[in-house]
């Protein structure tokens, strides 16, 4: 075959020749390079991991340091803190050091009823303590304050200068002993008595005997002189005061004591023309209010006056020529209805049903009676059976004549009616009306604290149907002739009106009981006792009567105890009783 021609343009491809490549070697180091240390590499990786390292260094630290104990509170002393109690007690016989001074950190707290001072906020670690009392050696000591210990409570005790000598603080009325009552003999000789009612002072080695003044809330201060090595007591008379009557001078005061009938003080001086028969006194059932009905000037009828006893002020609440008849006290409106004098009894607005707020001073009108003419006479209502329950007053108004042929008429188209109403006047509402009759109207009788029975005489003359007023619902009864006739208590009702307090007789003496707000669940404090009822003294204290003309003071668990009540004093009493009347005091 014959080879192709070369045309001019065209160029000869050259055919790439195959050449060796020498291989490269690493240079050697120079004698003077050295390999990097571990620690340097160690460090280098731990640099790089600085994030997560670092932190992990500080924690190793921290816990090397925190187990160290010196180190440990030179760490976290600066910024820890505990609160601690310091317990302290005598040296000689053990007892608790109260009112003490103790020092730590720059804080300074005062030993309690248990020798305690509780510390806020102390810093860890080791802390120094000064402990300073009066007619004591005073001490110095150094506690280690932990962190996060279960205790952090620390004992230390103090060496009197003295002699030493015990007092036991006691409840006059109740027998209870009396904690945190503070004992002061003067120049900071202080002590106060722990829950068993003692408390130890120092009394100095020059003295014989000390006085010391005892005084805690809630009771009256006290005086009394303590010897070395020879327990003392003080009988503490609960703070307050009692008022009654009392014709000690010749005339009919209104005074007023302490409980066991001390620091006597006359509050309203009586003029002379007070008379035995009309002048009574009621409480309200917290002691702030009372209300006297009295004749007190000549020539003129009986007044009724508030008197408060915060202020031993005097205020007229209602007088003219009228007769006044207590209802009580409705916590602080008092209730009272009056038969105007120079009103025939048959004409309108003769009788009046009113309340006085004693708080407000004002008197609020609840109801008055009608009258109208009929043929032969007038025809006119009575107001009556008045009885406080516990939000409402309840009343009667019956209808009845001037005359024989009035009375007759009575009965066309009229109604007797049993009201309630607040003792203010407000919501008054009819609960039972019955067709007027010739004969008498409801009568009532208060069988329980919050429960009245009604007998209401027949349209034929012939005896009476008995109802019961209960929760606000009239509704008819079984037997009520027999349960009408029988004769009950007068409950008296405590301040908070949560109990009752009355007395039933058994065997010719007072068997006291006391009870729910309506007398259920009663418990008997005694079977025989020759004391009555006459009120309450806060929920605690319980007063009593005797013989119509001696007062007392006592407490539930002192009569079921057989404990004599306190004496508070003679008093004038009443010739008016208030039966069923317990929502205030003095009317039994």
């Amino acid at each position: 075959m014959s080879e192709k021609p070369l045309k001019e343009t065209d160029e000869p491809t050259l055919e790439p020749e195959e050449t060796e490549v020498a291989p490269v070697q690493e240079s050697s180091p120079k004698p003077s390079e050295k390999s990097p240390s571990k620690l340097k590499r160690f460090f280098r990786g731990y640099w790089r991991r600085k994030l997560w390292t670092l932190p992990l260094t500080l924690l190793v630290i921290l816990g090397v340091l925190l187990a160290v104990p010196t180190t440990r509170y030179l760490l976290v002393g600066w910024f820890w803190q505990e609160n601690i109690t310091i317990t302290v007690r005598d040296s000689q016989n053990n007892s608790l050091v109260t009112q003490a001074n103790v020092t730590i950190d720059g804080k300074t707290v005062v030993t309690n009823k248990e020798g305690q001072a509780k510390v806020s906020a102390v810093h860890v670690g080791n802390r120094h303590v000064a402990v300073e009392k009066k007619y004591y050696s005073t001490l110095g000591a150094d506690i280690e304050v932990p962190v996060l210990a279960n205790s952090k409570n620390f004992n230390l005790t103090l060496k009197a200068t003295g002699r030493l000598t015990k007092v036991k603080v006691t409840n006059k009325i109740s027998g209870a002993v009396v904690a945190d009552a503070l004992l002061d003999a003067g120049n900071g000789n202080q002590a106060r008595t722990d829950k068993d009612g003692f408390a130890t002072l120092v009394i100095p080695a020059d003295k014989k005997e000390i006085s010391v003044a005892v005084r805690t809330s809630g009771f009256n201060d006290a005086i009394l002189t303590v010897q070395p090595d020879k327990e003392g007591s003080v009988a503490l008379i609960p703070s307050g005061k009692m008022y009654f009557l009392s014709k000690q001078s010749g005339k009919i005061d209104v005074v007023k004591t302490n409980y066991d009938g001390s620091e006597r003080e006359v509050v309203l001086a009586g003029t002379g023309n007070e008379d035995d028969g009309s002048t009574s006194l009621l409480a309200s059932r917290d002691w702030k209010y009372l209300a006297l009905n009295a004749k007190r000037e000549s020539g003129k009828n009986n007044a009724i006056y508030l008197i408060n006893t915060a202020t031993g002020g005097t205020t007229v609440i209602d007088q003219g020529d009228a007769s006044f008849f207590f209802a009580g006290w409705s916590d602080h409106q008092f209730v009272y209805s009056l038969y105007r004098n120079n009103i025939d009894y048959y004409d309108a607005k003769r009788t009046a049903l009113k309340s006085y707020n004693a708080d407000s001073q004002k008197i609020s009108v609840i109801d008055e009676n009608r009258s109208e003419n009929v043929l032969g006479g007038k025809v006119f209502e009575d107001i009556g059976n008045v009885y406080i329950l516990e939000n409402t007053v309840v009343y009667t108004k019956s209808w009845n004549g001037s005359t024989v042929f009035a009375r007759r008429s009575a009965i066309e188209d009229r109604q007797n009616v049993i009201v309630s109403v607040r003792s203010d006047g407000t919501s008054k509402k009819t609960v039972q009306s019955f067709p007027a009759l010739r004969y008498d109207g409801p009568n009532a009788r208060l069988y329980t604290p919050q429960e009245i029975y009604y007998a209401v005489p027949k349209a034929n003359g012939s005896g009476s149907e008995y109802y019961e007023l209960e929760n606000g619902a009239l509704k008819p009864i079984d037997n009520g002739e027999a349960a009408f006739a029988k004769l009950y208590p007068t409950f008296l009702v405590s301040p908070n009106g949560q109990e009752v307090f009355w007395a039933e007789s058994r065997d010719g003496k007072n068997a006291l009981f006391i009870g729910g707000k309506n007398a259920e669940n009663e418990q008997k404090l005694t079977l025989q006792s020759g004391f009555t009822p006459y009120g309450w003294m806060t929920e605690q204290y319980l007063l009593l009567q005797k013989d119509g003309s001696e007062l007392y003071i006592t407490t539930k668990d002192q009569i079921k105890n057989g404990v004599e009540p306190v004496k508070i004093s003679d008093y004038h009493k009443a010739r008016i009783n208030y039966n069923g009347y317990g929502a205030g005091y003095g009317g039994q």
